[in-house]
């Protein structure tokens, strides 16, 4: 997670990446850049936000992992 700054006391934006490595070779990176005027000058709100981003990246390969998704018949 990356602040605002030291001489900033407001109006920062928090920039924060989340990497994970899955079983397979399988990685999942999400970097997140607020534009200004985004509500992410609140780290909770940061934080959950790239959390938020990196759960519904990882909902395809998991299904993938489980046998889960549907194959088409050749």
């Amino acid at each position: 997670m990356k602040g605002p700054g030291e001489h900033h006391r407001t109006g920062g934006q928090y920039e924060v990446n989340v990497y994970l490595s899955l079983p397979g070779g399988h990685d999942i990176n999400v970097e997140r850049r607020p534009q200004l005027g985004e509500r992410h000058a609140d780290p909770m709100f940061a934080i959950a936000d790239a959390f938020k981003r990196a759960r519904r990246r990882l909902q395809d390969p998991v299904r993938r992992m489980r046998g889960q998704v549907k194959r088409h018949e050749s």
